[in-house]
């Protein structure tokens, strides 16, 4: 499991050998960080890119969708 760590993830490897960071732990950070990479591909995420596409070609901000910031600003005042 060592070598894993080590071929993958070499800077985990070096935390690992200078025991910053046991192995089970690095192990742990490892299967996290492919969850991660998981997540971000798919069929799900496919669709969530195409829809941050069309709407990128819109104009459309999917931070503030169909209100000006300003106008928020006014009817609702600062967020807390």
């Amino acid at each position: 499991m060592a070598d894993k760590v080590a071929k993958e993830f070499p800077e985990l490897a070096k935390d690992v050998a200078h025991g910053k960071v046991s192995l089970p732990q690095a192990i742990k950070q490892i299967e996290a960080r492919r969850r991660v990479l998981r997540a971000k591909t798919g069929p799900k995420a496919d669709a969530v890119r195409e829809e941050l596409r069309q709407a990128s070609q819109r104009g459309v901000s999917m931070l503030w969708p169909g209100i000006n910031p300003w106008v928020w600003l006014i009817k609702f005042g600062r967020p807390a």
